[in-house]
C-alpha cells in the first residue's frame, strides 16, 4: 500500500511534467501576460518555460560586499524586482514586449551568478558567507533549473554543511532535469562519507526512485546510487527493490517503472559484488 500511494502520487505529477515539456518546446512558445513568469533556458538550446508567478520575497538582506564593489546580490534582487513589476519597466532593458523584456532580465541574472562563481573560483580568499547564503536561496526557491544549476556551481565552492546539504537536495528531490541531477550528485560526492548526512542523501534517492515524475531522471538516480551505498543504505534500497518488483508485477503497474527497477537492481548487485 505504501508503494501504491507513492505511485499514485507520481501518476498525478506526470501530467504536470507533460505540460511543462510541451510548453518548453522551442516550437510552441505560449503567449505571455503579466501574470506569468518566463524562465529562459541558457545552457543548452534556448527554451522558454512558463511557470506561475510568485511574489518576490528576498531571503537575504542585501549588504555591501567588501570583496566586490559591484554587489552582485543587490544587482540580482534588483533584477527580480524589475521582473515582478511588469507594469513598471526598468529602463536598462528593452520593453518592446514582455517576453523580450523578461528574457533579457533572466539572462542577466544568469550571467551575474556565473560571474560570481568564476570570481570566487579563482580567488578562494573572497569566498564570503553572503555568497554562500545566496546560493542556498536560489536552490530552495522556485527560480528554475538553469539558475539553480548556476547556484549549485557556486555552493560547490564551500565546504559541506548541514545547511548546504539541505539546499542542494531540495531541487534534486523533484527535478526532471538530468543535468541538474548529475551536477548535484557530483557535489554530493563530497558529502557521502559524512555519517550525519547519510539520512538526507538516502531520502533524496528514495524520493527520486519511488516517486520521480521523469522516468529517465529516476533511472539516472537509481544508476548513480551505487557510489553512495553503504551497508545501512544497501539494506534500505534492497527493500525498495522488493517493493518495486512486487508493484511492477501488478496490473496497475506502469511499464515505465520497470526501467528504474532494473537500474536499482543493477546498482545493488554491483555494490554487493564489490563488497565481497
Amino acid at each position: 500500500m505504501k508503494l501504491l500511494a507513492y505511485i499514485l502520487a507520481a501518476s498525478g505529477l506526470i501530467l504536470i511534467s507533460i505540460t511543462l515539456r510541451y510548453n518548453s518546446s522551442p516550437k510552441k512558445i505560449a503567449s505571455v501576460n503579466k501574470h506569468e513568469k518566463i524562465e529562459v533556458r541558457i545552457l543548452e538550446n534556448p527554451v522558454i518555460h512558463m511557470t506561475e508567478a510568485k511574489t518576490f520575497t528576498p531571503l537575504l538582506t542585501t549588504t555591501k560586499d567588501s570583496t566586490n564593489n559591484d554587489n552582485f546580490i543587490g544587482k540580482f534582487h534588483k533584477l527580480e524586482t524589475c521582473l515582478q513589476n511588469v507594469d513598471s519597466y526598468c529602463d536598462e532593458f528593452s520593453s518592446d514586449s514582455e517576453r523580450n523584456y523578461s528574457i533579457q532580465i533572466l539572462t542577466e541574472q544568469h550571467r551575474i551568478i556565473n560571474e560570481r562563481f568564476e570570481n570566487l573560483r579563482h580567488n578562494p580568499t573572497l569566498r564570503d558567507t553572503a555568497s554562500e547564503l545566496f546560493a542556498r536561496e536560489i536552490l530552495v526557491k522556485s527560480y528554475g533549473p538553469d539558475l539553480q544549476l548556476s547556484a549549485l556551481n557556486l555552493i560547490s565552492l564551500y565546504p559541506p554543511s548541514e545547511e548546504n546539504l539541505k539546499a542542494i537536495t531540495t531541487p534534486l528531490r523533484v527535478t526532471i532535469e538530468d543535468q541538474l541531477l548529475e551536477r548535484g550528485l557530483e557535489i554530493l560526492d563530497n558529502y557521502k562519507n559524512i555519517s550525519s548526512f547519510q539520512m538526507q542523501i538516502t531520502d533524496l534517492f528514495d524520493n527520486q526512485i519511488r516517486t520521480g515524475i521523469s522516468e529517465e531522471t529516476s533511472k539516472k538516480a537509481a544508476g548513480a546510487l551505487f557510489r553512495f551505498l553503504n551497508e545501512t543504505s544497501y539494506a534500505h534500497f534492497s527493500e525498495v527493490r522488493e517493493d518495486l518488483q512486487k508493484f511492477i508485477a501488478t496490473k496497475n503497474a506502469s511499464a515505465a517503472f520497470r526501467g528504474r527497477y532494473l537500474a536499482l537492481d543493477s546498482a545493488l548487485r554491483e555494490y554487493k559484488a564489490l563488497s565481497r
